[in-house]
């Protein structure tokens, strides 16, 4: 324990003066360097001060014991970040305490003092600059404080005035004004706009005039658009003007061609296209579906909102009605037009649809939806709702006829089915009265039997296959319990629910399949797939209802099980009109026949055409690709750009400019670096270095290669092994 003290200790006394000696070697390098522009008492009171400020910033009186065994922490694992436990009493620890300071002692028997951290490295290197430039420094300044020393001689004088004189007559090309007139078109109402702001922000399809005035050094400019070829501006004087609509988003900039000098390109400026939006509609106060009794006010009202950026020109309503069913379904389309007329960017229509006054009766339908035209010109651009139902409910009621003293339906079975267990419960009721209990019972039990099939037959289509519709389980367990109960009326009922139930159901017991897990079972209620999802979730509450109508009728209290007959009823019919699908009709109109052509059989005119396009799959990243390979080409061999590569980096800056305009924060700068390259406009000294910049830049828009997927092997045993060594050996005899 006392050793690791003893380190402790020792470490910290080295930790406090290695600050101090910090503090020290910054006094000294700011000593030296106002040494040689002062005399040595300033010198070393310079070194004072700056010593002294420098040790109040270290503050090595700071350092604690805390601060040392955090030290031990960080760079020896073995202590467990426990040393701080050295720094404690032992009667102040707890016993699992103790035993860790005893480990953490025994870890710092093999140590010695450790070096703190420190800087002074770097405090040497600072003493050495500071004295380099305070010396470089006193050797420059007093030259610019001496007069300067002039020669008369004549032929020196006329060197300097010749100099002078080229010197003056060098004038780069340069834009001393510029102004952009942005002119919106006609139908956004916008009014036109001047700026001196080169990048650009307009609607899509106006009109741009730029205006720009040069120094005389300036013989053509040209108007250079990314992807696109470069316009030359008309020239009046300096000034130059050229015009141009856009239509998408982009970059551009211009090329200055000067009399004595070389081309001069400037900066790109973005154009950013504001793109005219189509309208937006939203319905209010209406449902998507509703349904309306024959007593009810089949009326509808809805609010229709509709927006639009620069102006509305039209909207109205498309309705079809749709009659019958079946194949002879038969629709009517009908356009409706607002209460209020449509204007300015905003308008908020009303209209209320009767459906008696178009002609609508019990079962038909009406589908519509709006549209909304805006005031772009040439073509208007369109918006419409979704599609809005609204029905009728069918009151045809289900009429038996008798022919031949046998009762026919003209309905499906599965809807007459529930409707006659409906009519032939009330009648149950009705006659209970003049019914003993027994044979009360037994019709009722009877009608319960009916149910149940009923149920069965709807659970064929939900891929149902056993008898409950619940988990087969749960039916035995209820089978076991009505086996073991004395039934008081085995004797008079008609026992529908024994085995088999008269062959409904076939009872399959076959061996679980090992394939079970894999295969789609369609006997599984979740698994079918003979309905969609909603008419499923409804058929499942019909069946649902009609297991509790079956629960009443077993309990002989048919008067409780009428109310869910009559919703499984309702049920089924909704599923019946909930299938029925409106297809909005497409005519076709085909090109007028010549009558003197008609019936003759002359096909001499008659031509087939056909058309033969050969599509090559082209990678638009190729001049990309090339680009990186010359730049690395470049790089490595520290040799000049050559003649054709110029051209190439000029095709490389148009293939990236369309990834610019989507990310200009990560393409707008090596898009500049390779307009520079392509038009020879960048310096030699700083060509490697933009050339390496630039080819970082240029991987990341390469899209990443899948790597090639290697099988895996999985290990053989020895068996195996041998197996396929004799087989390989037979396969080569």
């Amino acid at each position: 324990m006392k050793r690791a003290l003893t380190i402790l200790s020792k470490t910290l006394r080295v930790w406090q003066w290695l600050k101090v000696c910090e503090a020290l070697a910054y006094g000294l390098g700011i000593g030296l360097f106002v040494l040689p522009f002062t005399g040595l008492t300033i010198a070393i009171a310079t070194v004072i001060i700056a010593f002294i400020a420098a040790l109040w910033g270290l503050k090595p009186w700071a350092i604690t014991l805390k601060n040392v065994a955090s030290l031990f922490d960080n760079r020896y694992s073995e202590v467990e970040n426990s040393t701080h436990l050295l720094l404690e009493k032992q009667e102040n620890l707890t016993l699992l305490a103790r035993l860790q300071q005893n480990r953490v002692a025994k870890h710092f028997a093999n140590h010695k003092a450790a070096l703190p951290p420190h800087k002074l490295s770097f405090a040497a290197v600072f003493i050495v600059g500071m004295m380099l430039i305070g010396y470089g420094l006193s050797r420059v300044i007093p030259k610019n404080h001496e007069s300067p020393q002039l020669d008369n001689t004549l032929p020196t004088s006329t060197h300097l005035e010749e100099d002078t004189i080229a010197q003056a007559h060098v004038v780069v090309p340069e834009i001393l004004n510029a102004t952009l007139t942005i002119d919106p078109p006609d139908y956004t109402g916008v009014k036109v706009n001047n700026t001196s702001e080169l990048n650009i922000e307009a609607i899509e399809g106006s009109r741009l005039i730029w205006r720009l005035t040069t120094n005389e050094a300036v013989d053509e400019m040209l108007l250079e658009t990314s992807g696109k070829s470069a316009q030359k501006m008309q020239k009046s004087g300096n000034t130059f003007t050229i015009s141009a609509k856009i239509r998408e988003n982009g970059f551009y900039n211009f090329r200055l061609t000067g009399i004595d000098q070389a081309d001069v390109i400037t900066d790109l400026y973005q154009i950013k296209v504001i793109e005219d939006q189509p309208p937006s509609v939203a319905l209010k106060g209406i449902r998507q579906y509703e349904s309306f009794d024959y007593d009810d006010k089949k009326e509808v009202k809805f609010q229709t909102t509709i927006q639009d950026d620069f102006g509305l020109t039209d909207a109205y309503i498309i309705a079809t009605v749709a009659k019958g069913s079946g194949e002879s379904v038969k629709f009517r389309e009908e356009k409706l037009l607002f209460d209020q007329s449509v204007s300015g960017k905003q308008a908020s229509l009303y209209k209320s649809i009767h459906l008696d006054e178009m002609g609508m009766t019990p079962g038909d339908e009406l589908y519509f939806y709006v549209e909304a035209f805006d005031n772009k010109h040439p073509v208007r651009q369109k918006t419409r709702t979704e599609t809005y139902f609204l029905s009728i409910k069918d009151t045809t009621d289900i009429e038996f006829s008798l022919a031949g003293s046998l009762g026919v339906d003209l309905m499906p079975e599965y809807f007459r089915s529930q409707r006659q267990l409906i009519i032939d419960t009330e009648k149950l009721i009705e006659e209970k009265a003049q019914l003993s209990k027994q044979d009360f019972n037994f019709r009722s039990n009877e009608l319960g039997f009916d149910q149940k099939a009923l149920r069965l037959k709807y659970g064929q289509f939900m891929g149902v296959e056993n008898e409950s519709g619940i988990a087969i389980e749960t039916e035995e367990v209820l089978d076991e319990v009505q086996e073991e109960s004395d039934d008081p009326l085995a004797e008079y009922s008609h026992d529908h629910d024994g085995d088999n139930e008269h062959n409904l159901v076939t009872e399959d017991h076959e061996e679980e399949s090992p394939l079970e897990e894999y295969m789609h079972d369609h006997d599984d209620p979740e698994e079918a797939t003979l309905y969609t999802q909603s008419t499923r979730s409804m058929l499942k509450v019909a069946m649902s209802e009609m297991w509790d109508a079956e629960l009443y009728l077993r309990l002989y209290q048919p008067e409780k099980s009428l109310p869910y007959q009559y919703k499984a009823l309702e049920l089924i019919k909704k599923i019946k009109n909930h299938a029925r699908i409106y297809v909005h009709r497409i005519g076709f109109d085909p090109p007028p026949i010549k009558e003197d052509k008609r019936l003759t059989g002359e096909l001499g005119d008659v031509k087939s055409t056909t058309y033969a396009e050969n599509i090559a799959k082209s990678d638009d990243l190729e001049a990309i690709k090339e680009v990186i390979s010359v730049i690395e080409d470049i790089i490595i061999n520290r040799r000049p750009v050559e003649n054709d590569e110029y051209e190439l980096f000029e095709q490389a800056a148009n293939t990236l400019a369309p990834y610019a305009i989507e990310q200009p924060v990560q393409f707008l700068k090596p898009l500049e670096v390779l307009k520079k390259l392509g038009n020879r406009s960048i310096a030699d000294e700083t060509l490697y270095e933009s050339l390496a910049e630039l080819n970082k830049d240029l991987v990341r828009l390469l899209p990443i290669e899948k790597d090639e997927i290697i099988p895996r092997r999985h290990p053989v045993d020895a068996l195996t092994k041998i197996y396929l060594e004799r087989l390989n050996k037979a396969d080569n005899e």
